[in-house]
């Protein structure tokens, strides 16, 4: 039968600065943990090497905020992160497939809307931050375009136009 231990944490090598909360470790370093057996006939000391990542504070760019479909956007990863970490996007769309674990991917939105594009990066010790931006993607409008046929040389001409895509005359 294996001997139940209770355990005590300390951060020095002669086990005098004892950590009453081993949750509560924010720092980097070597760590010492005795294990005694509840009968009292074992004893052990172990050093062990803790390394504490932060979350990052996460962030990127994209080349446009909006765009029409079959449009290629590209994502730039701008949080600060070493090859440690891990990334994870989500284009919006509410297919799982549509993801990318890239450092800067590319995505083609194929329908009009409005999409959230997350980016999730993963510490090694497990915790994560996110970021979310959104895209606007519109279908492809038609567009009416109205000026003058004729002008004279150094004349001024006005042209206007319309798209049958509201919010694209707003922009």
């Amino acid at each position: 039968m294996a001997a139940i231990l209770n355990f005590n944490y300390f951060t020095d090598p002669e086990t005098t600065v004892r950590l009453l909360d081993p949750t509560a470790i924010t720092d980097s370093g070597l760590y010492y943990i005795i294990g005694q057996a509840q009968n009292n006939c074992y004893s052990d000391t172990k050093s062990v090497l803790v390394k504490i990542y932060s979350p990052p504070a996460t962030s990127f760019e994209s080349s446009q905020k909006t765009g029409c479909i079959r449009q290629s956007v590209a994502f730039r990863n701008t949080t600060p992160i070493n090859s440690d970490y891990l990334l994870r996007w989500t284009f919006g769309t509410g297919n799982p497939a549509d993801s990318s674990n890239e450092l800067n991917p590319y995505f083609t939105f194929n329908e009009p809307g409005s999409y959230p594009v997350t980016l999730t990066v993963y510490a090694p010790g497990g915790c994560f931050t996110s970021h979310t931006d959104t895209i606007k993607i519109f279908s492809t409008p038609s567009m009416i375009i109205n000026g003058p046929a004729r002008s004279c040389i150094n004349g001024q001409v006005q042209f206007t136009g319309i798209t049958d895509e509201p919010e694209l005359n707003s922009l």
